[in-house]
């Protein structure tokens, strides 16, 4: 039986195929070669294609002590065989079977960005020994305090601390920029980032999922478990639906002694439009979607979307560009070239977020070697030059460290209160002294966005970065934001959201790093850019296609009006099932025309799915 199940389940597509070719050979066999024979024959063996899958599942419930939708359907699908209505049978069968492929179809791709993530975790490490010998062993073979050397193009795969040797690292594994960050004794290094250039000997702090990049791991395999085990609205609804149809069936058999009346409500109390109902308003919301360059992956996403009651923004790559620019250089004192040179020289050595947006200012090939270059955490970098010391960084950092001469203050007001970023460069007595304003800049569409988002009822948004609070806090100062958090790590900002949740809010996270993929994961709705990274699209519920903000108003649109048609489809779908049967029980409705209003109750939710579909492709 096991075979049998997995034959089905790896065969979705190719039974429904199968199933779709027998019933028009049917048609055809009745209708242009008039043969009742052919046709019930063809029908009686759709459906038991049909029933095999039906019937194993039902099985399985009820060794669970469960009465599901399918022991409905096989007992309705035996009925009709025993009653001789072969093509009911397979109609019922076949409509229940493409119902669950429809639901689940785009759903499968979720999965299996887990196995990606965790093929991209190291699998290998270089231990060196008290001897110096080099040797190549497993990850799970390291343990805390070993050392091991990461070679030019290599995978760091343990966090750990630098205690010999220098190099440029790409941390984007784990910070979502995509940018080298230069790193030297004693600097921090994390699991699964890559070493672009330079060797270095690394003391192994964290293996395996106790790194930063194997937690990143752990929280989506958390999240996605989580989702999978939600049971659909189908199965929800059948654990009341299918006992009273049962039941009345039964009941009606022993009142009226009558065995195919008994049949004939049982048959025709087979949710027939309720199981294509609901797929079908997701397919038509699906499709609106992606005419809107919008990806909703699967009806679950639908649904969870028309929840959301509060939104959470990563920042970079986000709410901004993701491309900071210097947009104000004031020479106060001092050699601009000069300057500008050490500018370079420094900041081709530092791991600042500001360091590329400089670069790319200065844009000039420097001549000036450093001679020292160290990092000052949360202000900025002390470099040396030629004996001479220069401080480059926030104004704290100048403060503390040069003999002030000039008053910065009436200067750097005016930039601060356009939310721009300061950065001062300094020698000690301010012989060389200049001051430049960065701006990360919004996206274009920002302020109406957000207010979109307010407008269709989302009570709370919020920023959640790895950035400074310094930056977070001029952005939430700028826009439309409720509040930001900055400074976080990614099992910070998941279990921020876990926090949110646990006060009974629905959440719906915006990122687009692999960073961001813990909390993508663990919200409730999960929606990756377009433009970020292919870890954040795949693990996302929804991806906005062309990066543009104003689309999460368009996505909460569809879902809501898909959310009612799915409503509306319940509704019809469970008002004819009532209609027909009290028609039964009263002797007014027989098979035939049962099956006929039981049809057009099918073609009447499939046709509220086209009309939302054309609502959508007028607007």
């Amino acid at each position: 039986m096991f075979k049998i199940q997995k034959f089905y389940k790896q065969n979705q597509k190719l039974v429904i195929l199968t199933m779709t070719i027998l019933i028009i050979l049917a048609e055809l066999s009745l209708h242009i070669f008039n043969s009742n024979y052919l046709y019930q024959l063809i029908m009686f063996i759709t459906a038991i294609i049909g029933i095999i899958p039906i019937f194993i599942n039902a099985f399985s419930a009820l060794k669970f002590k469960m009465i599901s939708i399918e022991l409905l359907i096989t007992l309705a699908t035996f009925g009709a065989f025993i009653i001789h209505e072969f093509n009911e049978a397979a109609f019922v069968t076949f409509l229940f079977l493409l119902g669950n492929l429809l639901e689940s179809f785009t759903l499968k791709k979720t999965r299996s960005e887990i196995k990606k993530l965790t093929e991209m975790a190291p699998k290998k490490a270089i231990i060196i020994d008290k001897d110096q010998k080099q040797t190549e062993v497993a990850i799970n073979k390291l343990k805390i305090n070993d050392q091991i050397i990461v070679k030019p193009g290599s995978q760091i795969p343990v966090d750990g601390s630098i205690i010999s040797g220098s190099g440029l690292i790409n941390e984007a594994n784990i910070t979502g920029e995509a940018k080298l960050v230069k790193k030297y004794n004693s600097d921090e290094v994390y699991s699964g980032t890559n070493l672009e250039d330079g060797s270095l000997i690394i003391q192994v702090n964290k293996t395996g999922r106790d790194t930063t990049f194997g937690k990143i791991i752990n929280l989506v395999e958390e999240s996605q478990d989580k989702k999978s085990n939600s049971q659909k609205f189908i199965d929800r609804f059948a654990k009341y639906y299918t006992p009273i149809v049962l039941i009345l069936s039964l009941l009606v058999g022993l009142i009226s002694m009558n065995l195919k009346i008994a049949i004939t409500m049982m048959v025709l109390g087979c949710p027939g439009a309720l199981i294509i109902g609901v797929p079908v308003s997701n397919v038509a919301g699906i499709g609106a979607g992606a005419k809107k360059h919008i990806l909703f992956k699967g009806g679950q996403a639908i649904a969870n979307l028309n929840q959301i009651d509060t939104v959470l923004f990563d920042k970079t790559g986000t709410l901004t560009t993701g491309n900071p620019e210097v947009e104000d250089f004031i020479l106060l004192q001092g050699s601009k070239k000069n300057i500008q040179q050490i500018l370079q020289a420094a900041e081709s050595e530092s791991n600042h977020p500001l360091a590329k947006a400089i670069l790319k200012f200065t844009n000039s090939k420097s001549k000036i070697k450093l001679n020292q270059s160290t990092t000052i955490k949360g202000k900025g970098l002390k470099v040396n030059v030629s004996g001479t010391n220069y401080f480059i960084g926030n104004q704290t950092l100048i403060n503390e460290n040069i003999n002030q001469k000039n008053n910065l203050a009436s200067t750097i007001r005016p930039l601060e209160q356009q939310h721009k970023t300061i950065v001062i460069i300094s020698n000690y007595d301010q012989s060389e002294l200049a001051i430049l304003a960065i701006r990360d800049h919004l996206r274009p569409e920002e302020n109406q966005a957000l207010t979109k988002l307010k407008e269709q009822g989302i009570k709370n948004l919020t920023i959640l970065s790895g950035d400074s609070k310094t930056s977070v806090n001029a952005l939430v100062n700028e826009l439309p934001i409720d509040q930001g958090f900055g400074n976080l790590l990614p099992e910070d900002k998941a279990q921020y959201i876990k926090e949110l949740q646990a006060n009974n809010h629905k959440v719906m996270f915006v990122g687009d790093g692999i960073n961001d993929s813990p909390a993508i994961s663990n919200a409730d709705i999960g929606i990756a850019m377009g433009s970020g990274t292919d870890v954040s699209i795949d693990i996302s519920d929804i991806v906005l296609i062309n990066s543009n903000l104003n689309d999460l108003s368009t996505a909460k649109d569809i879902a809501n009006k898909t959310y009612q048609n799915m409503n509306q489809n319940i509704f019809i779908s469970i008002f004819t099932v009532v209609i027909l049967l009290i028609g039964v029980f009263f002797n007014v409705i027989q098979m035939g025309n049962g099956m006929f209003f039981h049809e057009i109750s099918i073609l009447i939710v499939i046709l509220n799915a086209i009309r939302l579909s054309h609502f959508f492709n007028k607007n």
